[in-house]
């Protein structure tokens, strides 16, 4: 069981984010690759990954799975 308080922390983090970018992190926490994200949003797999990288910078993360968990502590994902 996820603590309130860490619920929250996550929240906090995932409101650095915008739009796109939180777009991006839900859904490779869903299991999306980048291509598949860039076919669902409109987007091209390059500018995924740099929205991806952008997020993992202002969520102090090292990759997709740290950040996807934190989504998923937002409930987003």
């Amino acid at each position: 069981m996820i603590s309130a308080e860490a619920c929250r922390e996550a929240a906090e983090q995932m409101a650095k984010l915008n739009v796109r970018e939180r777009d991006c992190v839900v859904l490779a926490g869903k299991g999306l690759s980048d291509r598949e994200i860039g076919e669902y949003i409109g987007l091209r797999a390059c500018t995924v990954r740099g929205y991806m990288k952008r997020a993992f910078r202002l969520l102090e993360v090292g990759g997709r799975v740290e950040a996807a968990v934190i989504a998923a502590k937002a409930g987003l994902v």
